[in-house]
């Protein structure tokens, strides 16, 4: 949590909104996520949590429209994150067991784009021209 909200602060500082925002969001969920925790009972649920992941949700996907011309790679990951934390705030708020399993299956689908986007920026950085595709339109994203 401190370190989003260290990546947050700087994003501002580099006059970069959606880092800022994405990065400070995720930062006061996590905070809100832990106190919530914590006055829940072992295994229950929260209705509150669900709604604040919801809005989390917004929040991410916001991003990922406003990213989507410029970098849609960045896009895709925050679109796949911003899916997962809507269902996680259904899973919250309803407790609906197919959706928890769902929300299973979708983290691990956002795992692997995140891990496919890091790597495909990293070569990218490293051998100074694209390897592995990361659909921007001048092969720099």
């Amino acid at each position: 949590m401190p370190l989003q909200l260290l990546a947050g602060v700087f994003g501002f500082l580099n006059r970069d909104p959606v880092l800022a925002i994405g990065m400070s969001t995720l930062s006061a969920t996590w905070l809100t996520t832990s106190v919530l925790t914590l006055r829940s009972a072992p295994g229950g649920h929260s209705p509150v949590l669900g709604v604040a992941v919801l809005f989390l949700a917004a929040a991410v996907l916001l991003c990922a429209v406003v990213t989507a011309a410029g970098k849609p790679l960045v896009a895709i990951v925050l679109t796949f994150a911003g899916s997962r934390f809507a269902l996680t705030g259904v899973v919250e708020y309803r407790q609906l067991p197919i959706a928890r399993l769902c929300d299973g299956w979708l983290g691990l689908a956002v795992c692997v784009v995140a891990l496919y986007a890091a790597a495909a920026f990293a070569l990218q950085d490293v051998h100074q021209r694209t390897i592995l595709p990361t659909l921007s339109r001048a092969g720099r994203s």
